[in-house]
C-alpha cells in the first residue's frame, strides 16, 4: 500500500475502530436527482446496522451527500481526467486492496470493486432493490461482516 493510502487510513481511524474490517460504501446521489435508488436515511441505517463490526468509508463522486456514521468520506471528481490528475484513481485502487468489501449503487466505482474480486453488494438497477430486498441485504451484511 502506498504511503498516501496508509497515512490516510491511520490518520482517520476513529477510537474504537482499530482492528475492524474496512468496508467501502457508494450510495450515489439522493434527493431530487434522477436515478436515486434509496433515500439518505436508508444508507445511514445500513451503516448503523453494522456499527461495532466494521468501519465504513464513503467513496463517492463529488456532489454526493454524506452518509452518517462513516469514519471518513472520499469524494472523487466525476471526470476521469481530473481523477487521474489529482491522484484519486490510484488512491481508490489502493483503498480497494485494503477493504474487506463494498456496498454501493451500480456505477464505475462499485463495478471496479467487484471486478477486483472484492466482496461487493450492488444495489439498484443491475443489483438488489434496496427497498424491496432488505432481508437479502441484511443477510449478506450479517454473513460478510464479522
Amino acid at each position: 500500500m502506498s504511503s498516501r493510502a496508509k497515512r490516510l487510513l491511520e490518520e482517520k481511524l476513529l477510537p474504537g475502530n482499530a482492528g475492524k474490517p474496512l468496508w467501502l460504501i457508494n450510495p450515489g446521489r439522493w434527493g431530487k436527482v434522477p436515478g436515486v435508488i434509496a433515500p439518505a436515511e436508508y444508507w445511514d441505517e445500513l451503516v448503523r446496522s453494522c456499527e461495532g463490526r466494521a468501519r465504513f468509508w464513503q467513496i463517492s463522486w463529488t456532489g454526493d451527500g454524506a452518509v452518517q456514521g462513516c469514519e471518513y468520506h472520499v469524494w472523487t471528481p466525476r471526470r476521469g481526467f481530473w481523477r487521474r490528475l489529482l491522484g484519486y484513481q490510484s488512491l481508490y485502487q489502493e483503498l480497494l486492496s485494503e477493504a474487506a468489501g463494498m456496498v454501493g449503487i451500480e456505477d464505475t466505482l462499485t463495478l471496479e470493486a467487484r471486478n477486483t474480486g472484492l466482496k461487493t453488494l450492488i444495489l439498484g438497477p443491475g443489483g438488489l432493490d434496496p427497498l424491496k430486498n432488505r432481508n437479502e441485504i441484511n443477510s449478506f451484511l450479517a454473513s460478510s461482516i464479522r
